[in-house]
């Protein structure tokens, strides 16, 4: 434009300008992105200021994370689907058309990863485990590892996560760590567990012991199973028959019984681990079948001499 000055006199003068009309110093106030966390659903406002409103808002450089968007009104959301940080530039424009940009950076993080059950319950030795674990918060299918401890000898976790196995190690607590990695192969939860392996089931076997005869050799040979061999065997309550013996390694009980009688007592067999089983027995000594001989005698005759032998 021109202007143009008049004086008193009306002399003038004129002179041309130009007048630069400039943006406003527009500024994107949001300083950073709070983190997210992968399938979790996501929402942040971003801001500006020093401009005229309404803002529209554009990603200038750089992506968002799929999952992600940026609305025109500044909101990025949704449920990000990828892990790691995503560097952008946002670019908000004045209702002039002035703008400003700001350089931000997201991270999406893993989710918690939980297995379940939280422990186990008690496994026994020589007898058949199974458990199945589970995990959730991240994305199927999982990978199942130990990562730390010892599982019982005779055990065995698979990657799908099933703890299984006939336990033969000695009883005692076995502690051990089990991660679950998700399908993303970066994202995993661990959880520590503690198994309880306790004595199997013992059993004595026979039930009852046959009569024993006075004078006779007796033999009975006892058998435990449910253990883990060797076994050793011995009489805690009660006393056997006299003449009886009872051997510590191989559970014979046999001798030669001098006395008729009824005994009651009580075996016990102890495993390599020390797990017991008792049975409690009574075993009765008879007397031998004793025949008189002969089966009948000779007539006699009045006033004459008699004789006849007997023997047993």
């Amino acid at each position: 434009f021109t202007v143009r000055a008049t004086d008193a006199y009306n002399c003038q003068s004129t002179r041309s300008y130009t007048l630069v009309l400039n943006c406003p110093p527009v500024a994107v106030t949001t300083s950073s992105l709070a983190g997210g966390v992968q399938y979790t659903s996501y929402s942040q406002t971003l801001s500006a200021n020093a401009g005229t409103a309404p803002y529209t808002w554009t990603i200038s450089s750089g992506a968002l994370p799929t999952g992600l968007n940026l609305s025109s009104g500044g909101v990025i959301s949704g449920s990000p689907s990828q892990l790691g940080t995503f560097n952008i530039t946002a670019r908000a424009q004045d209702a002039n058309g002035c703008a400003a940009t700001r350089n931000l950076s997201l991270t999406i993080a893993c989710p918690v990863i939980t297995l379940t059950p939280t422990s186990l319950s008690e496994a026994q030795v020589n007898v058949a485990y199974s458990q199945q674990l589970s995990a959730t918060g991240g994305t199927a299918p999982y990978t199942f590892t130990r990562t730390s401890g010892v599982l019982p000898a005779g055990m065995t976790l698979t990657s799908q996560g099933l703890l299984f196995g006939s336990p033969t190690s000695a009883p005692g607590s076995y502690a051990f760590t089990v991660q679950a990695t998700d399908a993303s192969g970066t994202c995993s939860g661990s959880q520590s567990y503690t198994l309880v392996l306790k004595c199997g089931v013992l059993a004595l076997s026979p039930a009852t012991f046959s009569n024993a005869t006075v004078g006779s050799s007796y033999s009975a040979s006892l058998l435990t199973s449910g253990g883990t061999a060797p076994y050793t065997y011995s009489v805690s309550a009660g006393s056997l028959p006299a003449g009886l013996s009872l051997a510590p390694t191989t559970g014979l009980l046999s001798g030669t019984p001098t006395t008729a009688t009824t005994a009651s007592f009580t075996i016990e067999s102890r495993d390599a681990f020390d797990c017991v089983a008792t049975r409690a027995y009574t075993l009765t000594v008879v007397c031998p079948s004793i025949t008189v001989v002969p089966d009948s005698l000779p007539d006699a005759y009045y006033n004459l001499p008699y004789s006849q032998l007997l023997t047993a």
